[in-house]
């Protein structure tokens, strides 16, 4: 992989099952096992920064992402709050600027 996505090639989610950033996190219910396991790995990504604003950034045809980025919820390019309800905002705000 060569070019503005080579980031991806270090983060800590490489080969993970990709449904785990999607559909099975949003669907996940208390006592939040599949989120806690995501934001564990998330925290130590050494690309959660990069990852993160990536999520916050409209592709060239304007499509919003949705999904984990960063260790975070997304839904339409904006923070999910619903779905991010059981974070310790605190810790994960520091993650993300802090290397």
């Amino acid at each position: 992989m060569s070019g503005r996505h080579d980031w991806k090639e270090r983060a800590a989610c490489l080969g993970a099952d990709t449904e785990w950033f999607f559909d099975k996190y949003e669907d996940d219910v208390a006592p939040f096992a599949i989120r806690k396991a995501v934001d564990a790995l998330c925290n130590t990504c050494p690309v959660r920064r990069i990852c993160f604003a990536v999520g916050l950034t409209p592709d060239p045809n304007g499509y919003n992402n949705y999904g984990v980025w960063g260790g975070v919820f997304l839904v339409g390019g904006k923070i999910d709050e619903q779905a991010n309800s059981h974070k310790d905002w605190d810790k994960t705000y520091q993650g993300l600027i802090t290397e």
